[in-house]
């Protein structure tokens, strides 16, 4: 009997010790992310000898401030894993893939779109036609979770009263209130901007470029019209491409980042319909658009695509949400609103181009991004405005290899004697040779330049 109770409690005790070890030795749980991004990321991002993106011990950094050795710290950069803009791809993926397989939506374009000229200092790593992009990218339209699975969307809370405040630069007076675009607008957009978007921290905070009044009243109803009116595709665009309609739909039904969160889950909701119905009839009865001088005109045509081309206007840069100075609208799918342009185009003149200066590389936007052997300064994202045919022998400013477009005839102004801004014939000295349109005055029957814009052909400045 008590043998028997022996080798009972000896058969007990090993069983335990072969549970307890079986226990021990179970395997760490592999979630999707384990099994098909990591490694991805391990063959091109992080397993090279060098340390790429993971932390170098030495300096405690990764390369661009972006680890990617694993799930955790891969998301300590969310800016990188959604796409945003007029961008067709999250940041992780432009910068992955060769330029030429990228294609930027623009209005603005020639033909509508823009060719990525997004670098890698990596070098491209991924082709557009391998399982690599195809897994990384499905990854990323999901949500970028840690199992794959795409989470449950939601629209954000503001918080604070909406705004009462009407800026004085809006001509109310041009609004149809009897118009069908109006009618719309009062019964079936008014009330959901009041109840999502019409906050402090939100669409009623006056920094917004879709900045919203509380529409108590007719004059602010008036004038949320016009502000929405702004963000709707003009005439001959598909309504639906409407930043208005795209920033509060959800990405899997084709909508843009927005950090208000989703509203409209796919585009047979019943309120996206009605607002895709409202912007048709904004289209057919369109707000007058304000005149344009030229400096914007240009800015628009050859300016704001290499600002899109190069990068600049991505989350991680000089958005809105940027911690810089200059933050750039960035659209949605190439659209534009025209404030947003507008003030994109006030910033770059107002507070980043010297425009009292000959010398067009004394402007911070364009200093910031030359080399200090051709006037430049230090910029995190690198030299974005020279090309590799700098000689900094020569002395001379980098020329860009974009073409830039002429202006269109532009209009007389008065100033003392007759001004007015043209090609003319310009002196021969080599402060002035580069220039291609002067502003110029006639006193006493003798033209005197006023300022030269720096610009020619090659793109080159004046030196």
């Amino acid at each position: 009997m008590r043998n028997d109770l022996g080798r009972s409690l000896g058969v007990g005790v090993s069983l335990l010790v072969s549970l307890a070890s079986c226990s021990l030795k179970k395997p760490a749980e592999k979630h999707f992310y384990d099994q098909h991004i990591q490694p991805i990321f391990n063959q091109s991002c992080t397993g090279n000898t060098s340390p790429c993106h993971r932390v170098d011990p030495e300096t405690g950094t990764a390369l661009g401030n972006l680890d990617l050795s694993s799930y955790e710290s891969v998301h300590k950069r969310p800016d990188v894993l959604r796409k945003y803009g007029s961008y067709p791809y999250p940041l992780l993926l432009l910068k992955a893939i060769p330029e030429s397989m990228v294609t930027i939506n623009y209005a603005g374009a020639t033909n509508g779109t823009l060719k990525s000229e997004i670098t890698h200092t990596g070098n491209k790593t991924i082709d557009l036609n391998t399982d690599a992009f195809s897994q990384l990218l499905n990854w990323l339209e999901a949500g970028a979770n840690r199992d794959g699975i795409p989470p449950a969307s939601a629209a954000n809370q503001g918080s604070g009263a909406c705004n009462t405040a009407l800026p004085p630069d809006r001509d109310l007076s041009m609004v149809n209130t009897g118009s069908a675009a109006y009618t719309a607008f009062v019964a079936d957009v008014m009330p959901k901007l009041k109840e999502s978007c019409a906050f402090a921290t939100c669409h009623s905070s006056p920094q917004s470029d879709f900045y919203i009044t509380c529409g108590d009243d007719d004059s602010q109803l008036r004038f949320n019209f016009l502000q929405a009116s702004d963000f709707v595709a003009p005439a001959g665009k598909a309504p639906e491409q409407s930043e208005i309609l795209l920033r509060p739909l959800s990405p899997a039904g084709g909508g843009v980042s927005h950090t208000g969160g989703i509203f409209f889950q796919s585009r047979s909701d019943e309120g996206w319909v009605k607002w895709k119905a409202w912007a048709a009839a904004v289209q057919a009865d369109p707000i007058p658009a304000p005149p344009k001088s030229a400096g914007q005109v240009f800015f628009e045509a050859n300016v704001m695509p290499i600002l899109l081309q190069r990068g600049c206007a991505l989350e991680g840069c000089h958005s809105p949400d940027g911690f810089n100075d200059l933050r750039l609208r960035p659209g949605a799918q190439g659209f534009f609103a025209p404030s947003a342009l507008k003030r994109n185009y006030d910033t770059m003149v107002k507070e980043f181009m010297a425009l009292d200066s000959v010398d067009v590389r004394q402007s911070r936007a364009v200093k910031k991004n030359i080399s200090a052997q051709a006037g430049g300064t230090t910029h995190r994202a690198g030299q974005l405005l020279q090309s590799d045919r700098f000689d900094p022998a020569k002395g001379t400013c980098p020329r860009s290899t974009r073409p830039i477009r002429a202006l269109p005839a532009r209009s007389a102004c008065s100033t003392s004697g007759t001004a007015s801004s043209a090609p003319i014939a310009r002196p021969r000295s080599r402060r002035w040779r580069r220039a291609t349109f002067c502003r110029w005055r006639t006193s006493s029957g003798r033209p005197t330049v006023i300022r030269c814009w720096s610009s020619t052909p090659s793109g080159a400045a004046p030196t």
